[in-house]
């Protein structure tokens, strides 16, 4: 199954990463999470696509075919090449749930201008171990546990140019709890919305906010 997607032909300074979740699951495994919007985004404007999951649903922590090495770092890496290769000049990266904390993650290590997370998980607790099985997928990894924690990543390796957009339910308690732990950060901002669920991606796109937000950076940038 491929991990990852590009389209860098479109006339555009504009390139929008789009993460894929462990919520919405493609049921074409050959196609991507956030496929069908960019293809309606691109009947109104051009902009370059870059489209990457995590097959493991590991958090970006294993490894990525084709990659030397594991983790965030490596996928980072791959992340600036595929920028570099595009030749744009402004880049959104977006995702909900886990795909919203990669964002959260790749916009600070990749030092892109803005990423719009929806719904992030901002730390692995023990629970969500057990739910997806990290520790086995992690066995003979040698996993940074703490730069798991986007807090961790924000102090160690934050920029003043990096901008993090947070949607999220504001009666949901842990998007809520998970939205708080950054939110002194510079470059974030909270946008609670009026939803109590995980994740508020489905009400963005039913009433356009989503589709108006990343139109609005492919036309005008942050």
């Amino acid at each position: 199954m491929r991990w990852y997607a590009e389209d860098f032909t479109p006339n555009s300074d504009a390139l929008v990463i789009a993460l894929g979740s462990f919520i919405e699951k493609p049921i074409d495994p050959n196609r991507f999470e956030w496929y069908n919007m960019a293809i309606e985004l691109s009947a109104i404007t051009n902009f370059k696509k870059l489209f990457i999951r995590d097959i493991d649903y590991a958090w970006w922590q294993t490894q990525f075919e084709g990659l030397k090495g594991y983790g965030p770092h490596v996928v980072a890496n791959f992340i600036k090449e595929k920028v570099k290769e595009s030749k744009a000049k402004r880049v959104l990266i977006t995702g909900a749930s886990a795909g919203a904390y990669g964002s959260i993650l790749f916009a600070c290590l990749c030092k892109l201008d803005l990423a719009i997370a929806i719904s992030p998980q901002t730390s692995l607790g023990e629970g969500r171990y057990i739910k997806y099985k990290l520790h086995e997928k992690y066995t003979g990894l040698t996993i940074n546990k703490e730069e798991t924690n986007l807090k961790v990543i924000l102090e160690r390796y934050g920029n003043n140019y990096s901008k993090y957009n947070i949607y999220f339910g504001k009666y949901n308690k842990s998007d809520s709890r998970h939205a708080a732990l950054i939110s002194h950060f510079p470059g974030v901002e909270l946008f609670p919305l009026e939803s109590d669920q995980h994740t508020v991606g489905r009400f963005m796109k039913h009433n356009k906010m989503l589709q108006n937000i990343i139109l609005k950076f492919i036309e005008k940038g942050v």
